[in-house]
């Protein structure tokens, strides 16, 4: 999954294309579509028990937040590239675009997680600059709540938390159900 987003970056132009040539070749072969979501799974769980994202402002780790959202793009990419090379790109949105346009993904489905995705990105880099290290949001400033409101296109704090939280449930229920995760059977 980690070479979906492989890329040279440096070097001579026949080398940077031979790099790239290589790792379309590795991302098109065939994935088996049982043990990719399986290990996909797995991975997941390994991270979740290193960062379980309880905190609500932990957009990367929180279910539902950046790397559920990374999972669902990297996996359905590489679930389908032998088929359709052409959804081959390095970034989530734009991965979830491609599935999209090919038809792998509902168009409604690849929207929301975008949208999502999209939030998180501006949500995270605000954070890092204004409230760095600080995830209780009892302690921001008014303006600190009201500059996050602004980026996530709220008329203010409540009703972006109320985004945050309705954004994070549905891509941590896209999760579940690409990756077919009965709750109900889990720790």
């Amino acid at each position: 999954m980690a070479l979906t987003r492989a890329r040279a970056i440096v070097g001579e132009p026949s080398l940077l294309l031979e790099i790239d040539r290589s790792l379309e070749r590795i991302l098109i072969r065939p994935h088996g579509s049982i043990k990719l979501i399986s290990d996909a799974r797995d991975m997941r769980d390994l991270i979740r028990k290193q960062h379980p994202g309880t905190n609500f402002w932990d957009l990367k780790h929180r279910p539902g937040g950046m790397v559920d959202i990374d999972f669902i793009a990297q996996c359905l990419t590489l679930r389908h590239a032998d088929q359709h090379p052409a959804i081959l790109r390095r970034d989530a949105v734009a991965m979830l675009e491609a599935l999209s346009d090919e038809g792998l993904i509902q168009r409604v489905r690849a929207d929301k997680l975008c949208r999502a995705q999209i939030l998180w990105r501006n949500l995270q880099q605000l954070m890092r600059l204004l409230v760095p290290g600080d995830t209780d949001d009892s302690r921001w400033r008014e303006h600190t709540k009201r500059r996050l409101a602004l980026a996530g296109d709220c008329p203010d704090f409540s009703t972006l938390t109320d985004l945050v939280r309705e954004m994070a449930e549905g891509a941590a229920s896209e999760f579940r159900e690409i990756f077919a995760i009965d709750e109900t059977s889990r720790e």
